[in-house]
This record gives structure tokens, sequence and C-alpha cells, in this order.
């Protein structure tokens, strides 16, 4: 039997939702060499005991061995990848989990280009999903679909499924809303429509903001605003945040949000987007399965996330989002009971925009349990 060492440097807490990622082989220099073992602690936990490498490890059977707080562990080494864990059982005793060399389809289904609000081109954005084993992916630019042919293409040269995909701005009750729209006609004329008319909204939205900063704060921001909206099909917040950096208002892009552009600030304009029940239907219209995006990241309380929930699945609406890179144990808890207790399918995604984000690249995001039934098995 070849063992594994996982390094327990790899395991990465941020979030409380550790996971371990990119995990190094080591290599023994002769072919029994003996490694010694590591440990780590997680507040008052036990150590977690990691494996021994006994030999070649080219193509290892992999062990985790020890108690790891949290539903799954993500190891990825020579296509191994969302390994489940074991768990300390007995005072002396573990148990082992050896995983399949086949590992499960990974399945993003959020992803953004600079068709929208990302940096990487489709095609470069599919090339990183193909190198971090990622097998089906959906290009979910906001608003537009302009990046999915190049998408798909890319696809096809790395091997990837692909799936159409948009995310599509709407409003439920005052609360701006992001909905996914996945395996449709991307051509369908009344989807089109819909689309272009939230996209001429959020360019005179950027204007408006541009205005209030010159008027407000005195930042020469219309200039920034005319070449944003000269150079992108889909102006967002975010292309001005980046702009005001560069023009040496802020930071970084929170800096940007906090001194300029939210509730309260001199650059807040109100969002005004469809509702939620017209958004599905163009979805639907368009041969659409329709998912509500990171539903944990609403501010809602228990029941009005319940009721917006109960209207989504009226309307035609049959997944959420449950898991999403950087979401904690107890959100992911909460959203598989109400994707298990109301019936939605569960979909993933990392919801990428820049790869210098260190926190949320292609394909890292907490394994399903595996109870619920993945939105990937649903597509096309």
């Amino acid at each position: 039997m070849r063992l594994l060492t996982v390094n327990p440097l790899d395991i990465d807490a941020e979030l409380c939702a550790p996971v371990v990622d990119r995990v190094p082989i080591e290599r023994t220099l002769y072919p029994f060499e003996t490694r010694c073992e590591f440990g780590v602690s997680f507040g008052k936990r036990q150590p977690i005991v990691l494996g021994i490498d006994l030999g070649d490890p080219s193509k290892p059977d992999v062990i985790i061995e020890g108690e790891i707080e949290q539903g799954a562990v993500e190891v990825e080494q020579h296509g191994i990848d969302l390994v489940p864990t074991g768990r300390l059982s007995g005072k002396q005793g573990h148990r082992t989990i050896i995983p399949t060399m086949s590992p499960p389809p990974l399945a993003d289904l959020h992803l953004h280009s600079h068709h929208s609000d990302g940096l990487l081109t489709p095609e470069a954005l599919i090339e990183l999903c193909a190198s971090r084993g990622v097998t089906l992916a959906a290009l979910t630019d906001h608003d537009t679909v302009a990046g999915c042919e190049a998408a798909r293409l890319a696809c096809q040269q790395h091997g990837l499924r692909h799936i159409n995909g948009v995310e599509v701005s709407c409003a439920w009750n005052g609360q701006t809303l992001h909905v996914i729209g996945l395996d449709f006609d991307p051509a369908h004329a009344e989807l089109s429509t819909h689309l272009s008319s939230i996209r001429t909204r959020r360019a005179e939205r950027l204007a408006e903001i541009g205005e209030r900063l010159e008027r407000k704060a005195s930042i020469a921001a219309r200039p920034l605003v005319e070449a944003i909206l000269a150079e992108t099909e889909v102006p967002t917040r975010m292309h001005l945040a980046r702009s005001l950096i560069a023009a040496g208002h802020a930071r970084e892009i929170s800096e940007a949000f906090d001194l300029w552009l939210t509730r309260g600030t001199p650059g807040h304009v109100p969002e005004e987007w469809p509702t939620l029940i017209e958004t599905v239907t163009a979805l639907r219209a368009a041969g659409a399965r329709v998912v509500l995006a990171h539903p944990h990241r609403y501010r809602l309380s228990g029941g009005a996330l319940r009721r917006l929930l109960g209207e989504f699945r009226e309307a035609g609406g049959e997944a959420i989002e449950v898991s999403v890179a950087g979401i904690g144990p107890s959100d992911l808890d909460r959203l598989a009971t109400l994707a298990r207790n109301l019936g939605f399918a569960a979909s993933t995604g990392s919801d990428f925009h820049d790869p210098s984000v260190p926190w949320n690249p292609p394909g890292r995001f907490a394994k399903l349990p595996t109870d619920l039934e993945p939105l990937a098995a649903r597509l096309g």
C-alpha cells in the first residue's frame, strides 16, 4: 500500500471552513523510508494525525486519518478531489477513508469573465478551470451571454463539459437578488430583451453615480464612467471601484465601496431591477434551469428567506446555490436543510472573478451533503 503524506499547514481555516487544498506530495528518498507523523490542533481538539509515505507516490492510494471539523476535505493531487473525511472513533481508533482514483465530476456553475465584472477572458477562465480540475463549467456573467460561445469553444478545447449560463439581477421586497439561469437558449428573444433592458439601466445608473460623485465629492468621475461605458457591455460598480482606485481615491475595492458607492455615501444610487417573478419567467421562457445564487448573503431573516424561497419555487425556480466559495459550515448546513425541506436541487460554484483573490479559485467549494441532489446531474 502506498500512502500519501498530507501537510497540515495546507489546512485553510479561513471563514471557519477548513479545507485541504493543493496538497503537496512528499517523495521518499528510498522505497520504504518511514516518514514522521504530523499533527495540528484546532482550539481544544485533538491533533489531526495524517499518514506516512512508504514509497513512490506517482499513483498513490490516499489515506486521511483523524478528526477534522467539517463535512468535506478537498484533496487535489493527480485528479483526486473532494475526498470525504474520516472522524475519530474511540480513544485510540479512527476510521480511514481510501477514495478511488476517479474523482467525482466537479461542477463550477458560477463563474465570471471580463464580459461582466470578472478580469479574465472566457478562454483564460476555462483554461484555469481545467487546471483546477473542474469538469463541468458554466460562465455566468452578469446580465449578458456575450461570452458563452467563447466559453463553449474553450471547454471543447480543454475537454470540459460546458453549460450556457447567466447571472441576472432582480428585486424582491426591496432586496437585490441574483438569479442564475443554466442550460438555455442564449439567443431566445424574450430573454435577450430582458437582459438588454437591465444593461441599459446599469449604464444609466453608473452615469448617475458619476454625476453624484462630481457634485457631492468633487471627484472627476464622469470621465471614469465614460471610459467604462466605452469598454464594457455590462458596466458595474465594481468597474467604477477599480477606476477610483487607479485614480487614487481608494486603496482597495472594499474601501472604494465604503467611501463612495454604498448607501449613505456620495455616490450611492438605489438599484432598480426587474422583479424576481419577471426574471424567472424570462429565464424559463428560454428553457433555463433557474438557481437562486448565494442565498446566505442576503440580509433576510430566517422567515423572510423561507418566504423568498417559496415564491421562487412557485415562479419556477428549481435549485439554490448550497455550496459556494467562502461559505461557513453553519451557513452550508442551513442552506442544505432548506434545499432538503423545500425540494430544491443543490448547485455549486466558486463565484470566481479575479485570479488575484486567493479564497475562491474555480472549483473550490465544499462537497455537497450526499443526500442532496446535485443540480449538475440534471444538466445536459
